[in-house]
């Protein structure tokens, strides 16, 4: 059965991938999972994608693609720019289908003690769950950031306006995602609570104005990783040129964001 606008996942459907993917099903237990999954569009690749999460979760490696620096292989939905009809449907059932395979991850996989990037990564794929936080109207910064690391406003100097934001929490970690638009383009700007996480080996490192920023790749989205003030701070997105999250990673404008 073919279904080219599915609707989100439900808890119990979310809950059997994870299940799947987590190797916890067997014999009859998983045959009827497979039954009720049966519809689910692109099942094969989203339980690719949540055994790789799965992994990232427990604390495995995470692989590695030569000349990208890292990557981070997890569920990630895959935008495409209006075209054909039929693979823009496709495009939004996938990401709808990661983002609830995402979901049901945080929820019902232990974890460690402490977050993966990449999970924390992940969460620049979900959807706005409220609008942005409002300007400051005495310096480039937005109101209400998280743990004293306010979120940037780039809108007057650089284009990207903020357009939504989603709180979440990852290991008993608040987290707060600001996400940003600039011709079409959509980035997201997520900082995490608590000491800074760990980054995978062989992040490309680039130091841009003192500011160090690790670089990495998960599929289509680069994806930009620096500390503000003893906070993770994560950058990620579709861009043209990764230099763009670079660029605004280090803004400091003239000392106003404080790293």
């Amino acid at each position: 059965m073919r279904r080219s606008d599915q609707s989100p996942l439900s808890k119990r459907q979310q809950a059997l991938l994870v299940k799947l993917a987590d190797g916890a099903l067997r014999g009859r237990s998983r045959a009827r999972a497979e039954t009720r999954l049966a519809g689910v569009v692109d099942l094969d690749r989203a339980l690719a994608r949540q055994r790789r999460v799965t992994g990232a979760l427990r604390g495995g490696p995470l692989p590695q693609e030569a000349g990208a620096g890292a990557a981070l292989h997890m569920p990630v939905p895959t935008s495409r720019r209006a075209g054909r009809s039929r693979s823009w449907q496709l495009g939004a059932t996938a990401a709808a289908l990661a983002a609830a395979v995402l979901v049901a991850a945080l929820v019902l996989v232990p974890r460690t003690t402490s977050p993966s990037l990449a999970i924390a990564a992940g969460l620049g794929t979900l959807p706005a769950e409220r609008d942005a936080p409002a300007r400051l109207a005495d310096a480039p910064l937005l109101a209400g950031g998280l743990e004293g690391v306010q979120f940037p406003d780039w809108a007057g100097v650089f284009g990207w306006r903020a357009h939504g934001s989603r709180d979440d929490e990852l290991d008993g970690r608040a987290t707060r995602t600001v996400f940003y638009e600039h011709m079409g383009h959509r980035i997201a700007y997520t900082i995490v609570a608590g000491e800074a996480l760990a980054l995978p080996e062989g992040a490309e490192m680039v130091n841009r104005g003192g500011v160090e920023i690790a670089l990495l790749r998960d599929g289509e989205r680069d994806i930009a990783v620096f500390i503000r003030d003893g906070r993770t701070c994560i950058l990620s997105g579709e861009v043209l040129d990764r230099a763009t999250l670079v660029k605004l990673a280090a803004w400091t404008a003239d000392g106003v964001v404080e790293f």
